[in-house]
Order: structure tokens, then sequence, then C-alpha cells
């Protein structure tokens, strides 16, 4: 059921962007969030810049802030402390798979379990206006699906005016593509997450071809050739014209996972 979430609406409890990037002084506490050590930019144009997170066991990343709104997915189950500028902590226990969105603020995130806390934190660059949330974790939107003829199973996450985020899971030997609609994507292979066989991001741990942006226009699908379903989180943009009239987006380092122009997503 579509419903409309306040300014409380993430995991977290950040401020709104304008009173939680500057304190009293108007300078903004800590860091940018380029310069925050966990954080590591791989991906930059004008709609996004897209941060892979990982902060090890028991280990804290510094103040830091979001100038941005922003989407974030954390991978595995997560136990955390999240520091607020000028607010109490707040502990909580993230679910595998967890989406949310954030307004702009300041903060230290805290890792209080013996694995690795990972998430790709995706700040988005332009005014979002009115979000909407539709399932809090991609795991809990798939399982309120079915299949359809072709084994995908697709569903929207949440929406702003500017963009949606969708998950799809693909069944094994089954192939998802986007539909022609104009639209800009940055698509995420969650699943890669556990390749550590294959090349690592030039300034990420994380395995290279996690992610690719998708132009408008562009020929392209994901085939899954493994056994058992493939997961996906695609964010699709609005505004494809005024991108365009940009020029195309910087990847800092790794591989695309996607071939385009008609061939498939190596999966």
């Amino acid at each position: 059921m579509k419903h409309v979430v306040g300014s409380r609406l993430t995991l977290f409890n950040p401020r709104l962007p304008s009173e939680a990037a500057a304190g009293e002084s108007g300078t903004p506490p800590g860091v940018p969030t380029t310069q925050e050590p966990h954080h590591h930019l791989v991906l930059e144009n004008p709609y996004v810049k897209v941060f892979e997170v990982e902060v090890g066991p028991h280990d804290a990343t510094v103040m830091h802030y979001h100038l941005y709104d922003y989407i974030y997915i954390v991978i595995g189950d997560a136990d955390l402390t999240d520091t607020v500028a000028g607010k109490p902590e707040l502990n909580a226990k993230v679910p595998d798979l967890t989406v949310g969105f954030s307004p702009g603020h300041a903060h230290i995130a805290a890792n209080n379990g013996s694995t690795a806390f990972r998430n790709i934190t995706i700040e988005l660059l332009r005014p979002q206006g009115e979000m909407k949330k539709f399932h809090p974790t991609i795991n809990a939107a798939l399982s309120a699906c079915t299949p359809d003829a072709k084994g995908i199973r697709q569903v929207s996450l949440l929406e702003t005016d500017e963009m949606r985020v969708v998950t799809a899971g693909i069944a094994s030997s089954c192939s998802w593509s986007a539909a022609d609609d104009g639209r800009d994507r940055l698509v995420i292979m969650v699943d890669k997450i556990h390749d550590t066989s294959g090349a690592k991001e030039k300034n990420s741990p994380f395995p290279a071809g996690m992610l690719s942006w998708v132009p408008s226009g562009t020929s392209w699908r994901v085939a899954n050739r493994f056994r058992k379903e493939m997961k996906l989180m695609v964010l699709e943009f609005k505004d494809t014209a005024g991108y365009q009239s940009m020029g195309a987006g910087r990847v800092s380092g790794g591989h695309s996972s996607l071939r385009f122009e008609g061939h498939d997503a190596k999966a």
C-alpha cells in the first residue's frame, strides 16, 4: 500500500538538509563524505555521487556530512550505532538488503558487529521533493510479488518526484531488461558483493562491476546464468534530456558489469 513518509523516514534520525549540514556557526560538522576514509567514491555524474562504504568490526566512521538527500542499501545484517550531530545516539539492528532514503545530515556510523558493515550510499544531486516508500528491504519487496511468465519478480521500493527505486528478482536462466521509457538508470548487481574471486574496484574494497550507469536509449539486459535467483536494485531518473545535455557520467575505477547495445550483462 502506498504511503508517504515524513522526515523520520529512515533507519536513523537525520535532520532536514538545511539544519543538518551546518551547526550554529554555519560550518558543517565533520568532513564532507568525499573525505571520510570509509566512503569510497566509485561513480559521479550530474545526477549522483555513489559511494561504496565498508566499516570494519567495532570500527566507526569519522563525523561526516551529506549535503544532499541520499539512498542507501545495507549489504548483510548489521548492528549499528548512529550518532547524528546534536542528537542522542541511536542503536539499531538492520536486516540484510535494507533500502532507505535520508535527508542530508552530519553523523557518525559505528559498527558494533563482528563482521564488516557494508553499504552503498547514493547521494542525489537534485532536489527530490516528496518521497513515497513502499517496502523496507529488497527481500520484503520481492516476497510480496509473484514471478511473471518470464520468471521475473519486479516491484517498486520507493520513489520521489525525481527518481524511482525498483528491485528485480531474476530466476535462473532468465533475463531482465528495463522498459524503453527514456530514463537513465543506475543498476546495482547486489549479489556480486559475494564474488571474491575477481578484481576489486580501483579505490574500493568491493568487487568491481557491482554498479553501472545505463544511459537512456541503450539496448541492454541482465541475464542470470546462476542456479539461484539474482537480485538487482535499479534507480530510474526522470530528467534524461537534462542529463544528456551535460555529458556522460564518470566512473572512478573498476569495470563495468554490463555490456551494452544488445549484449547481455555479465552475471
